[in-house]
Parts: C-alpha cells; structure tokens; sequence
C-alpha cells in the first residue's frame, strides 16, 4: 500500500501519533469499498466496472494512489458505456476527481458551438470550477478558429 500511496506511506512509515499502536483507523471508505481498492491494487479482482469505478476514484483521491486514478480515467475514455454519458457529466466526474486527461478528451470531443451553449445550461455547468468554465471558453475559441480555416 505505501508503494502506491502517499497516505499510507505516511501512515506506516511516518512519526506514529501514539506510541505501539496495532490499529489505525481509515477514515474515508467503508469496509467493502476498501475491498474493492486492495483487490484492484493487488491484482484480486483488478476489473474496473461501470459498478465499482467511482468508489475506486474517490479512493484514489483520498489515498492519493495515482495508479489507481490513471487506471480510472483510462477506464472511463475508453468505456462504451460511459461514451454515452453526457458532457456535463463527464466534465464533472474529470473536475470532481482531478482527471484532467479525461476533461481534455470531453472538451476535445466537442465539435460544435451549440454543443457548448447546451452544455451552459445544465445543471451541472453551475458546479463547474471556475478553471474549467475558463477552459470551456477556450474550447468554443477553438472551435470558432477550426471554423474560419475551414
């Protein structure tokens, strides 16, 4: 666990915060959850599911496992069944879990500007942080610059 996470390196080889415990508290998941991420980590069950991804991703950002958010991203850009989620909702998955590769990939996908006007009006749009409404703005640049050459 310490080879691939700063979390638990810290908790297992960092200054102990009380003398000769045998127990430490994870806070941040439940039981079965953090099945899930040891039998990912330890090639168990290493399968990424449409089921199991957002518990492996919140798991990855609180531990701060970054193979396990690679594969995570990875996993929802080359998914069929994620393929049809909306924009707004891949944008706030990439937003919400730091997968900036997967941001790039959404906003990439989007050829049109309406796609971004519709987009605008979701719900999920008023969550956005200010970098990514910043970074929509430079995709709908870019598609007005795509426009002119053509």
């Amino acid at each position: 666990m310490a080879f691939h996470s700063v979390f638990f390196k810290d908790l297992f080889f960092g200054v102990p915060k009380k003398e000769n415990v045998k127990e430490e508290k994870v806070d941040g998941t439940t039981p079965e959850d953090f099945l899930i991420l040891l039998g990912y980590l330890y090639r168990v069950d290493d399968t990424i599911t449409v089921d199991n991804w957002e518990k492996l991703a919140k798991m990855a950002l609180h531990f701060q496992i970054q193979v396990v958010k690679d594969a995570v991203e990875y996993f929802l850009m080359d998914h069929y069944e994620v393929a049809i989620w909306s924009d707004a909702k891949k944008l706030t998955i990439g937003d919400k879990y730091g997968m900036e590769s997967y941001k790039e990939a959404t906003l990439e996908g989007i050829s049109y500007e309406h796609n971004v006007e519709n987009l605008k009006k979701t719900e999920q749009y008023k969550g956005f942080t200010k970098e990514l409404e910043d970074r929509i703005e430079e995709r709908v640049e870019e598609i007005k610059k795509d426009k002119e050459k053509n």
